[in-house]
């Protein structure tokens, strides 16, 4: 027999003994209070023959349902709307919901009543095998320095030049990204341009995020749980002119704010990979237009 308590079903149960019991989950109205402790997550069976708490079930996680009139139907909206919105994405994240630590709510913000956003992160890892312009490549990094002139032999004090660094070991190729201005190039050091320099493409980052950026020699790349990139590269192979692959990781730390309820806007980061000395000249050179524009004409007009 299933009967309802507060809006909420209430299981009955016979026993051999004949004896009732009831399961019952508290909460009042049309919502389950999230804030209210510690109804919340609670489970008591109670005798109704005895009059007695005989089950007691404390589940610790707290849940956080569906609240009354929260939901965002089309059907239910009213104008007047916003501007047309184009190649909308939807994420649904699963995890688990948050701490009470007497009336303070800690690791997130009230976006809404009775919705709190925790605070998070996302981290992406992106494997990048290039093979440029063949299997065996080299990690090389150019470092922009500041050079002094002592001398004085020219009215300026100081000049910057490139610190070419190519990468021996695995350990160094490992990178942190930060405010150092720097290249990060992948080249064949078996092939070469016309004019002389090597082949390669250059990876430029994105938004810094933590951990680092890491380079390393690595074939049969899938994990099998128990180890990692740090773990892999403590063998601290030599990658010099070898089949290497490169692993870059961003990331996002997300603080919640109203705006992002019930609809988050995306959030946008990256890399790029451009070619750097890949090609015997510009390739747009030989592109040819889409369509026909005209040149602007300067006119002087007396």
């Amino acid at each position: 027999m299933t009967r309802s308590l507060h809006g909420h079903p209430v299981r009955e149960t016979n026993t051999q003994d004949h004896c009732r019991f009831i399961e019952q989950f508290l909460y009042s109205n049309d919502t389950v209070k999230v804030f209210v402790g510690p109804l919340e997550g609670i489970t008591v069976v109670v005798d109704l023959d005895e009059m007695k708490i005989v089950g007691y079930s404390d589940r610790f996680i707290i849940p956080i349902p569906t609240r009354e009139g929260t939901k965002y139907p089309l059907l239910n909206q009213r104008s007047p709307f916003g501007p047309k919105l184009n190649n909308v994405a939807v994420f649904w994240l699963d995890g688990l919901g948050f701490r009470l630590d007497g009336h303070t709510i800690r690791k997130m913000f009230l976006v809404h009543c009775n919705t709190v956003g925790v605070h998070h992160y996302h981290f992406l890892n992106y494997h990048l095998d290039l093979d440029v312009d063949g299997e065996a490549n080299s990690f090389v990094k150019k470092n922009l320095v500041t050079k002094r002139n002592p001398k004085h032999i020219s009215p300026r004090k100081s000049y910057w030049t490139v610190s070419i660094q190519t990468a021996k070991t695995e350990s160094d190729a490992k990178i942190k990204l930060g405010l150092e201005p720097s290249e990060l190039v992948v080249i064949n050091p078996n092939k070469k341009t016309k004019v002389g320099n090597h082949v390669g493409y250059r990876l430029i980052p994105g938004i810094v995020s933590n951990p680092p950026l890491l380079k390393m020699i690595f074939r049969n790349f899938e994990s099998r749980g128990e180890d990692n990139i740090a773990v892999w590269t403590l063998r601290n192979r030599r990658i010099e002119n070898k089949d290497i692959v490169l692993w870059y990781t961003l990331g996002f730390h997300h603080v919640p704010c109203q705006e992002d309820f019930p609809i988050m806007p995306s959030l946008s980061s990256g890399f790029e990979l451009r070619p750097t000395n890949f090609f015997e000249k510009n390739p747009v050179l030989k592109t040819k237009p889409l369509k026909h524009v005209a040149w602007p004409n300067c006119t002087i007009t007396h």
